[in-house]
C-alpha cells in the first residue's frame, strides 16, 4: 500500500508539473506530515513550488522569497480521495516574496507586505484577518506601514479583511483586487493610502453584536486629525449582514484616542454600487439594496437544516434578494461575479478525487488500482 500511495503522489506531482509548465526550472517539493515547510522554503531557491499534503504543521510561515504553495483545501468530505487538510499557523509575506501564490491552506492569519501576491482558496480560521499593509507575524511585532501593491485576495473563507496604510507616501496598498470571498465574522477595515476593488464578497455572515466595519482615508496616524476623505476604492456587489451603521475612524468608544465616524450613508468611496444590506440605511446610491430580509438571503441561514458546510451555507437561496442585485444584474455576494467563490477551497490544480485499491490479491496475481484525477479550473 505504501508503494501505491507513493505512486499516486508522484502521479499528482507529474500532473501538477504539466499544468504549471511555463518553461522555467521550478522544483516541486512534496511536503508530508512531520516535515517543516518553513525549513523546506528556507533551503530552496526562490520560485519553487510546494505541494502540501493533509496534516497539521505547528509552524509559522515567514516568507521572504517568491513561493508557490498548494494545500488540499478545507471543509473536505468523502468526495475527495484524501480529505486531510493542509494546516499551518500564521503566514507572513515580507519584502522579497513578491509574486508569491498561496492556495488551499488553512491558517490562523495572513499578513502581506509584498507586491503582486495572490491569496486564493484559503481558510483563515479563529476569526483572524487577511491583512494588506501589516508587517507583523500574526498580531505581533508589526506596524501598518508595509507596501502591498497589485495583490489579489480571491475566493477565501476568512474572519475579516483589513487594508490599512498609515505611512504614505513610502508605504501603500494600490490596485488590489478582493473578489469572491466570504468574510464570516468581523467585516472589514479600510484606511490610509490605498486603492483597488472590493467586489462580490459576503461580509459578516456570522454577525455578532460587536461586529463593525470602518473606513477612513488619512496619513496622520491616531495622533493626528482624521477626516472622512474619499477612498479610491470600488466597492460593488457585496452582501453585508447586520453591520454597524457607522464607519469608525481611529478607535471605537472606550478605546481612547481620537474617534471619527464616517456614516455609512455618506460612505467615502467613489464607486459604491450594487451592494445588499440587511439594514434600512438611507441616502445610499439607488443601485444598492437596503433592508433585505436576512433570513431569505442564503441557503443555510439562519438555520442549517440540510447540514451544509460553513461555506456552502452562504450560497444564495432561490428567491434571495441578492439575486441579480449587483451592478449589471449579476448576483451580489461571494457566489456571483467573474470570480465566484469555490466550495471547499479546492486549489486550481489537478487532484485525485477517487482511489480504488483491492483489499487483497492472490499470490502472483495482478493488483488492479483505479485512480481518477481532475482539474479544478
Amino acid at each position: 500500500m505504501k508503494q501505491i500511495y507513493l505512486f499516486c503522489i508522484n502521479l499528482l506531482s507529474f500532473l501538477l508539473f504539466i499544468a504549471l509548465d511555463n518553461g522555467y526550472a521550478q522544483t516541486i517539493h512534496r511536503i508530508t506530515t512531520g516535515m517543516n515547510l518553513q525549513t523546506e522554503i528556507d533551503n530552496a531557491p526562490s520560485g519553487d513550488i510546494y505541494l502540501v499534503e493533509g496534516g497539521v504543521q505547528n509552524t509559522n510561515l515567514d516568507i521572504d522569497k517568491k513561493v508557490t504553495i498548494f494545500g488540499t483545501g478545507y471543509f473536505l468530505n468523502t468526495t475527495q480521495a484524501s480529505p486531510g487538510v493542509a494546516t499551518v499557523s500564521h503566514i507572513r509575506l515580507k519584502p522579497g516574496s513578491d509574486g508569491s501564490y498561496i492556495s488551499g491552506l488553512q491558517t490562523l492569519s495572513i499578513n502581506i507586505s509584498a507586491n503582486n501576491v495572490v491569496i486564493k482558496n484559503c481558510y483563515v480560521s479563529a476569526d483572524k484577518p487577511i491583512r494588506l499593509g501589516y508587517t507583523g507575524l500574526g498580531d505581533d511585532g508589526g506596524e501598518w506601514n508595509g507596501t502591498a501593491n497589485n495583490c489579489m485576495i480571491l475566493q477565501n473563507y476568512a474572519g475579516r479583511l483589513e487594508i490599512i496604510n498609515q505611512n504614505a507616501p513610502t508605504a501603500k496598498a494600490y490596485n488590489f483586487q478582493v473578489k469572491g470571498n466570504i468574510f464570516y465574522r468581523y467585516g472589514f477595515h479600510l484606511e490610509g493610502d490605498i486603492s483597488g476593488e472590493i467586489s462580490n464578497n459576503t461580509f459578516n455572515l456570522n454577525a455578532q453584536p460587536e461586529d463593525y466595519i470602518s473606513a477612513l482615508n488619512t496619513t496622520s496616524g491616531c495622533a493626528g486629525t482624521y477626516q472622512c476623505n474619499v477612498l479610491p476604492v470600488a466597492f460593488r456587489n457585496n452582501i453585508m449582514v447586520n453591520v454597524r451603521g457607522e464607519f469608525w475612524g481611529c478607535a471605537r468608544p472606550g478605546w481612547g484616542g481620537n474617534v471619527t465616524s464616517c456614516p455609512i450613508n455618506s460612505y467615502p468611496t467613489t464607486d459604491f454600487n450594487g451592494n445588499v444590506f440587511t439594514q434600512d440605511f438611507t441616502n445610499l446610491p439607488s443601485s444598492n439594496t437596503i433592508n433585505a430580509d436576512p433570513d431569505a438571503l442564503f441557503l443555510g441561514y439562519p438555520t442549517n437544516q440540510n447540514g451544509f458546510a460553513p461555506d456552502a451555507r452562504a450560497q444564495l437561496a432561490a428567491s434571495s434578494p441578492a439575486k441579480g442585485a449587483g451592478v449589471g444584474g449579476v448576483d451580489a455576494g461571494a457566489f456571483g461575479g467573474d470570480t465566484p467563490y469555490v466550495l471547499n477551497g479546492i486549489p486550481t490544480i489537478p487532484t485525485i478525487y477517487q482511489l480504488t485499491v483491492p483489499t487483497q490479491v492472490s499470490q502472483g496475481g495482478t493488483l488492479n488500482v483505479q485512480i481518477k484525477a481532475k482539474t479544478n479550473n
